[in-house]
């Protein structure tokens, strides 16, 4: 148990780069700017030729439109200036990955050695005698492979995962030991969900309880039903104020652009973590 804090619980936090390691070159946002990089600088530059975006400069340096070659789209993209710089850098990064690691972006990567494509969403972490909850939020599907690398990495431990979305679909409990998954007793996906719930709820209201009760302000985040941690008095989930520190917005414009949201929240905001781990 010693060994499972110290690799993956480390600083009160928890990931699956932690049991399978991603290189941080791979986890940038995949939009549209790299795409246009990639194709300009490496793949089908013909992809871009009739861009809107690339008419002005095209007149202005002679160049028939839709452009006619990869030097023309590239000397386009360059006149855009930073949006162009930005579409550059990215294609070239990209390129990179997929030299040194044979995928040039995060998704593609954690579907190959994760099984799923994106990373745990703001993990907690509560910690008891006899065991530890590690309760965490996903879009997709249980990482079965994750849980068997685990289970057969920390043969000594029993590792139950259970998972249920907010509307009590696809509820499923497991329990492995040793790499291999063992019998549990019957539950309805009603009561997996209740016990997702549940727990939920009590690791949330530690956590709050600890970082609150200090400054006097304990009683200005309430958990819900489902065990979200909630703003007292209104509808707004911590989690999503959390998603806006963790984008560079400040408390005070946070506090002004929600409606509901007191003085004593804005306290609150003020101690949360600055971080939104996706």
């Amino acid at each position: 148990m010693q060994l499972f804090f110290e690799n993956h619980l480390a600083g009160g936090q928890f990931s699956f780069t932690s049991i399978v390691h991603m290189p941080v070159e791979l986890n940038f946002e995949l939009n549209s700017f790299v795409d246009d990089g990639y194709a300009a600088l490496y793949g089908d530059w013909n992809t871009l030729t009739g861009r809107w975006m690339f008419k002005e400069a095209a007149t202005a340096y002679g160049y028939p439109f839709p452009l006619a070659s990869r030097e023309q789209v590239l000397n386009c993209i360059k006149a855009l200036g930073e949006f162009g710089e930005t579409r550059l850098y990215l294609g070239e990064l990209f390129k990179s990955n997929i030299d040194h690691y044979g995928h040039g972006h995060a998704d593609s990567w954690c579907k190959q050695y994760w099984g799923i494509s994106e990373d745990v969403s703001d993990a907690l972490i509560s910690i008891a005698d006899e065991h530890t909850d590690i309760v965490f939020e996903l879009s997709l599907a249980m990482p079965q492979k994750l849980l068997t690398l685990l289970s057969r990495r920390y043969a000594d431990l029993q590792i139950t995962a259970s998972s249920a979305k907010q509307n009590g679909k696809g509820a499923k409990k497991i329990v492995m030991q040793s790499g291999k998954q063992l019998p549990t007793p019957a539950q309805t996906p009603a009561d997996i969900q209740a016990s997702v719930q549940h727990i939920k709820g009590e690791v949330q209201r530690k956590y709050f309880d600890e970082l609150l009760k200090p400054h006097g302000l304990d009683d200005a985040i309430v958990i819900d039903q489902f065990g979200n941690a909630m703003f007292s008095g209104s509808q707004i989930n911590v989690n999503l104020i959390k998603s806006r520190l963790a984008d560079g917005d400040k408390a005070e414009e946070i506090a002004s652009r929600y409606i509901g949201l007191t003085d004593r929240h804005k306290e609150v905001i003020h101690l949360l973590p600055p971080y939104w781990n996706k």
